[in-house]
């Protein structure tokens, strides 16, 4: 951020505004630039957030098809007992 004021407060002495109007928009580039910083640690940890969702919803989805599949399991030896039943 530095090399990067350095380098418009160089290329501003060229465009002949007075000191107040440098330091103006030098304090405002910044500031955009704090406030950029600040929403890419933001979104980071978003993503770290969803990423976690994501990893928690895949671990369900696996837990869920085991218990289906059990139950299928079980269902389909209760119909198979089932019709061994003679009926007089």
């Amino acid at each position: 951020m530095s090399e990067l004021l350095a380098t418009i407060s160089l290329d501003m002495q060229t465009l002949g505004l007075e000191q107040d109007q440098e330091n103006f928009i030098c304090e405002k580039i910044e500031g955009s630039s704090d406030k950029l910083h600040h929403c890419l640690q933001e979104s980071t940890s978003i993503e770290e957030t969803l990423n976690s969702v994501v990893e928690l919803l895949e671990r369900l989805t696996l837990e869920q098809n085991k218990i289906i599949a059990e139950n299928l399991a079980a269902s389909e030896i209760v119909e198979d007992n089932s019709n061994d039943i003679e009926l007089f």
